[in-house]
């Protein structure tokens, strides 16, 4: 068995085709997908989706941190491998099989936390495209965490060899976890993210946690999916969303040295400030 867990928040436009596609992968492996959905304004649309492959777990705004604790929790038990997957993240059809496949060889048993190659999908032309996503989550000298190769074009650049390539970070986007590595590595509380952190680089922390317990973290060119970002944009943020990731900045990086430190703080306090 083979879990999915998809959190949502007024996400109608992007989840259908994220649904369907996992439905529709090949392959032999049953998935049980588990939808929760984060204090949406509407969530009719996603009564249809229930069925016996779907469920769908309806909460207050909890936050992405939490609603993934939620539906890691409804299925850690019964799967060896749990997808974490936003909804405007969309795989091809053999995305899932390919992925077992790999994560079954040899040069990835010691594996836990796996990343494929993120390419951007075009909402408006309803088409993929050529421009990398993310290839890992890295970070510069001064603490400014980043998606590696965002909006560049892809020229195998960020292709690896047979055994992926070790990386700090993954993004939360679209990460395929060992079930009995999220239990390693879960806190006195259960909780695989960590839920104070509500949004934002809680994909990160869970990263170093897991590097933290020696478990692998690695991106693989092998894997590609493709990653929308487009329903929001991150200018428009708001206000209160920018001061969360900053904040959150804080809690990682306060273990990475006092220059890394000192940049989030600063940056916590231009949040405040509106910048």
């Amino acid at each position: 068995m083979i879990g999915v867990v998809i959190v949502t928040h007024n996400s109608e436009s992007v989840i259908q085709d994220c649904v369907n596609r996992i439905l529709k992968q090949s392959g032999s492996f049953p998935v049980n997908i588990i939808i929760v959905d984060s204090g949406s304004d509407n969530t009719e649309y996603l009564d249809k989706f229930v069925s016996d492959s779907v469920t769908v777990i309806y909460e207050k705004n909890v936050g992405y941190a939490e609603g993934n604790n939620i539906g890691i929790k409804k299925i850690i038990d019964s799967t060896e491998f749990v997808f974490i997957m936003n909804p405007d993240a969309y795989i091809e059809e053999d995305f899932i099989s390919d992925t077992i496949n790999l994560l079954n060889r040899k040069e990835y048993e010691n594996v836990g936390i796996l990343g494929p190659k993120l390419l951007r999908y075009d909402l408006e032309k309803m088409s993929p495209t050529d421009e990398i996503d993310s290839s890992g989550v890295f970070q510069t000298w001064y603490g400014r965490w980043y998606d590696r190769g965002w909006g560049s074009p892809d020229d195998g650049q960020y292709d690896t060899l047979c055994d992926g390539e070790s990386v700090p970070a993954l993004t939360g986007a679209l990460l395929i976890c060992r079930s009995s590595v999220l239990k390693k590595i879960t806190g006195r509380d259960a909780e695989v993210f960590n839920s104070s952190f509500f949004m934002y680089k809680e994909d990160i922390d869970l990263c170093l946690r897991a590097r933290d317990f020696g478990v692998d973290v690695k991106y693989t060119s092998e894997l590609s999916a493709y990653h929308c970002r487009g329903y929001w944009k991150r200018k428009d943020m708001a206000k209160w969303a920018r001061i969360i990731s900053a904040k959150n900045e804080i809690v990682v990086n306060k273990k990475l040295g006092f220059i890394k430190l000192m940049y989030s703080r600063l940056k916590y306090i231009l949040a405040l400030a509106g910048f």
